[in-house]
């Protein structure tokens, strides 16, 4: 049983830096809030900010906390781990979110040895990264989170049998209040895309391909990017060559009270990605009344982006259907009002903190699971590269199922 609520009120830990406004950062900051508001003490483990966003977003991270660590950049992964312990331990934690980390997981792992500890393993992406490290520690997660069915399908195939009846699909949460749906506005007809701009995973450079085709036939149509990038030089050029720069522009990352306002101003929201875990852009954006247009990011977004119902799904890389699709909308306000009202439907149920938090406290409280210590004979730290003793135990320990 997952931290038994007696008159001792559950801590719970979680991790997660402050380097960039990603998908975890978003996840932890509204899991913090939600286990507080369930009644849970939660601390914070960070790391120390480098410049004044981080240090925003460090503040946005521990704003809701009981208590925080706040590591050092300067040490090693065992050094960096090995206080994430001691932090676990001296505050009697019963439960730990690691997210994505693995000086996380080693943490976890080397704190299990010592008291009893939950770990709560969280599927971040649709990605053999994210699979392999909750794969190799799956022994001493008491409860796996899958935000989408394609992860919760993949992760348990990956799990071992007596570990797959741990695994729980509960999607993140949206606040809706005080969202303000948007409405229709031909004669400022915006096309948003917000988080990382990047072309690893993201694809940034595919929406300004659907920018050049739609802007083309169409002067009244504009596009924002909206977020942090370290190749914004790459993308300014790539709108400068399609001829666009008066239609389409970068913005930099924003805090979500005025990305919210941005959604509530816009007509659709784009999403290019090729892979995702959960996608808190599509998300956000359908919270808000914005029909979204999409790849289909290996299936991740079907659980809740539906092709005539609240948007457009389509296969990788099929920008002309898009584009298309954003033309018609243009030109057809009630078929955009029809999608509109749809993406605002399912976003009242499907993103429900009531109904999200609610799950979480059961997969939290009332799971009969729980998870094994690290064997003490299994090394915690194997380097990702070249070859040691440790990997040569870890690989010989798989090899005769001592350990998956």
């Amino acid at each position: 049983m997952i931290g038994f609520l007696t008159e001792d009120i559950m801590r719970i830990a979680i991790y997660s830096d402050c380097n960039s406004r990603g998908g975890v950062w978003a996840y932890s900051i509204r899991t913090i809030i939600m286990l507080k508001r369930l009644g849970y003490k939660v601390y914070l483990v960070s790391h120390k900010p480098r410049n004044d966003v981080e240090e925003s977003l460090l503040n946005d991270l521990g704003r809701d906390v009981d208590s925080s660590l706040i590591l050092s950049r300067d040490l090693g992964e065992k050094s960096l781990a090995n206080d994430i312990c001691k932090f676990l331990l001296l505050n009697d934690i019963d439960a730990f979110i690691p997210n994505y980390r693995r000086i996380s997981y080693y943490a976890a792992a080397k704190a299990t040895r010592f008291k009893r500890i939950d770990i709560i393993g969280v599927c971040h992406n649709d990605h053999e990264s994210y699979y392999s490290v909750l794969i190799r520690f799956q022994n001493i997660v008491s409860v796996f989170i899958c935000a989408s069915s394609k992860t919760s399908r993949v992760l348990s195939a990956k799990l071992s049998e007596r570990n797959r009846d741990k695994v729980f699909l509960i999607p993140h949460y949206i606040s809706k209040k005080p969202l303000e749906k948007t409405r229709y506005k031909k004669e400022e007809f915006t096309v948003v895309y917000h988080g990382r701009i990047q072309e690893e995973q993201k694809n940034c450079s595919k929406i300004i391909e659907i920018a050049s085709l739609v802007c083309r036939e169409e002067c009244n149509i504009r596009f924002l990017l909206i977020g942090d990038s370290n190749d914004s030089g790459f993308y300014r050029r790539l709108i400068e060559q399609n001829g666009i720069s008066d239609q389409v522009k970068l913005l930099p990352g924003a805090p979500w009270e005025e990305i919210k306002l941005i959604l509530s101003g816009s007509q659709v929201a784009l999403l290019t990605s090729s892979y995702e875990g959960f996608c808190y852009g599509a998300a956000e954006a359908l919270a808000c009344g914005v029909p979204v247009g999409a790849y289909d990011c290996g299936e991740v977004i079907k659980d809740f982006l539906v092709t005539g119902k609240n948007g457009l799904l389509v296969g990788w890389g099929e920008s002309r259907k898009l584009a298309n699709w954003i033309l018609e909308l243009y030109h057809d306000e009630a078929e955009w009002r029809r999608l509109s009202d749809g993406a605002y439907d399912i976003s009242n149920d499907y993103f429900s903190f009531d109904r999200i938090s609610q799950k979480y406290k059961k997969a939290i409280g009332g799971s009969i699971h729980s998870g094994s210590k690290w064997p003490l004979i299994r090394p915690l730290f194997i380097p990702e590269k070249g070859r040691s003793i440790r990997s040569f135990i870890d690989r010989q320990g798989r090899r005769f199922g001592v350990w998956p």
